[in-house]
């Protein structure tokens, strides 16, 4: 799910670096600031970044949980 998670925001990274060359280079007054083309690509872009912390932040818990659990699970047969 996470690697899926990052394919997509590279993936989409990509479509609004290239969406926004795209608009430059056929408005140059369109480089300073983002037109309606490419906010979509970069608002999903944040928001599939959002995402993968979230999921980071909560397989990082699980493991700490687990880790936990096997340890004192190891204790208590010593």
């Amino acid at each position: 799910f996470l690697c899926a998670l990052v394919a997509l925001q590279i993936a989409l990274g990509g479509i609004t670096v290239l969406t926004k060359a795209a608009l430059a280079a056929e408005r140059p007054a369109a480089t300073t600031g983002w037109s309606q083309m490419a906010v979509a690509p970069a608002t999903a872009h944040l928001a599939v970044g959002a995402l993968i912390l979230g999921a980071s932040f909560l397989l990082t818990l699980r493991a700490f949980h687990r880790a936990r659990a096997a340890s004192r699970a190891e204790e208590a047969y010593s």
